[in-house]
């Protein structure tokens, strides 16, 4: 998805953004394939919300994919936020990624008529480059 207001250039840096909820090692290592391709840095951005409990297992996550990547040069990044938008939404201000990218997994159409998308949101929302992945074959792959 490249938004109409974007402006294009070298993609140095692509972002990750992990919810954790799947084996997140097959998706970063695809991240990573496509960082090294095009030369740039991947990093991966899991937010935690003030509502989720247990910040120690993100941590172990977190910790655990730094360790498995850390000859690739996978940087992780755990943010702290009161939502998963305004998490990301400041990362993307802060650090200014080249790409971002997302898993998005396939609901089903009572799902899709309760739940929030974050992806919907920022593919409306934001002006940088983003890459969705459907998460039903990236992580049956």
């Amino acid at each position: 998805v490249i938004p109409e207001q974007t402006e294009l250039h070298e993609i140095k840096q692509i972002v990750y953004a992990a919810d954790f909820k799947k084996d997140e090692v097959m998706v970063a290592r695809k991240v990573i394939d496509l960082a090294h391709i095009l030369k740039a840095t991947p990093e991966l951005l899991h937010v935690h919300t003030l509502y989720e409990p247990y910040l120690s297992n993100d941590r172990e996550v977190t910790k655990h994919l730094e360790e498995e990547f850390k000859e690739e040069g996978l940087a992780t990044k755990l943010y702290l936020a009161e939502g998963i938008e305004e998490g990301i939404e400041h990362f993307v201000k802060q650090h200014k990624p080249d790409l971002l990218i997302f898993a998005m997994k396939e609901r089903g159409f009572l799902e899709r008529m309760l739940h929030h998308s974050v992806t919907k949101h920022f593919i409306q929302t934001l002006t940088i480059p983003m890459l969705i992945l459907p998460a039903k074959e990236v992580f049956n792959a």
